[in-house]
């Protein structure tokens, strides 16, 4: 029961998020596999349902801590993906605002059924990647994470 309340509360909570949607999901989806399986007992399953849980709270404050909205934290999240070719989290931060004010600018009505505006989106992505000095390595695992949060939070024109 615990799962599941937690489970519709990552949907909920990260319904525009799917890279941090994602994460929770499989720590908690490891967590019952390991106690289904008989790997680990329920105290420690429990253990780890709680702590995924806490980590759900503290996702918030951690936005605050950053100084980024709803609509920059979804970028943050996927480019934190790629950590490794930052140099900072701040290097992150402006990443994530310049993602969403550029993507601001660039969709449109019924942008998701025009392959020429997703190819200029595709191409912005690793326009701010490579000004940030990201190497051309990190487009393939990089660029369709951030265009999946665009699919997911700029298709009914609805964003700030």
């Amino acid at each position: 029961l615990a799962n599941k309340l937690l489970d519709d509360a990552i949907k909920i909570k990260f319904k525009r998020n799917k890279v941090a949607q994602k994460s929770f999901q499989e720590r908690l989806e490891k967590a019952l596999s390991n106690y289904h399986g008989r790997f680990v007992d329920f105290e420690k399953t429990m253990d780890t349902v709680v702590e995924v849980g806490n980590d759900v709270i503290n996702k918030q404050k951690r936005t605050e801590e950053l100084g980024l909205n709803d609509q920059e934290i979804i970028f943050y999240d996927a480019i934190s993906a790629g950590k490794e070719y930052a140099k900072s989290d701040e290097v992150i931060v402006k990443i994530a605002k310049e993602l969403h004010d550029s993507m601001k600018t660039s969709v449109s009505v019924d942008w998701l059924n025009q392959e020429s505006i997703k190819a200029t989106i595709r191409k912005k992505i690793k326009q701010i990647l490579i000004k940030y000095d990201f190497p051309a390595e990190s487009f393939e695992k990089l660029v369709p994470m951030v265009f999946q949060q665009v699919e997911a939070n700029y298709t009914d024109m609805d964003f700030q």
